[in-house]
């Protein structure tokens, strides 16, 4: 009886965490990172680009130089034509280009340090062989 109670509680726990966990990641995904937006004619292209167009000093200022009118919910946009729907990575899109910075810099430390360490253990490997055979001295036997 006791088992069974405390499987019990076990089991609405990990409910409870697995609700909170869908519920926190429902949060996150609806939050839009980037839009793809199509224009009836050149024209539109063109005066949204140029309206939206910023000198670096801008963009890097962007919360003090931004002007209010071009803000989407108080935050600064950036424009650009978008690329060809055939070279776009549709998963990779939930994530913004800081996270995808931060994995790409994760990804390259982990393979240089693996890269490290097996050279490090390359190299001892070579130590230890050669110290063992100093070591050993004793001649082969004849055969």
């Amino acid at each position: 009886n006791k088992l069974l109670k405390k499987r019990d509680l076990l089991t609405d726990k990990i409910r409870q965490v697995d609700y909170e966990r869908r519920r926190r990641r429902s949060k996150r995904a609806a939050v839009p990172i980037q839009a793809f937006v199509t224009f009836e004619s050149e024209r539109g292209f063109v005066k949204a680009v140029s309206a939206y167009q910023m000198s670096w000093t801008r963009r890097f200022f962007g919360a003090c130089f931004y002007p209010k009118r071009l803000r989407f919910k108080g935050r600064a946009l950036t424009v650009g034509p978008a690329p060809e729907p055939s070279t776009i990575i549709w998963e990779n899109l939930e994530f913004s280009s800081r996270k995808r910075f931060f994995r790409k810099c994760l990804t390259n430390a982990v393979g240089l340090l693996a890269i490290l360490l097996s050279v490090t253990f390359t190299f001892l490997a070579r130590d230890f062989q050669s110290k063992a055979l100093e070591s050993s001295s004793a001649p082969c036997p004849r055969g």
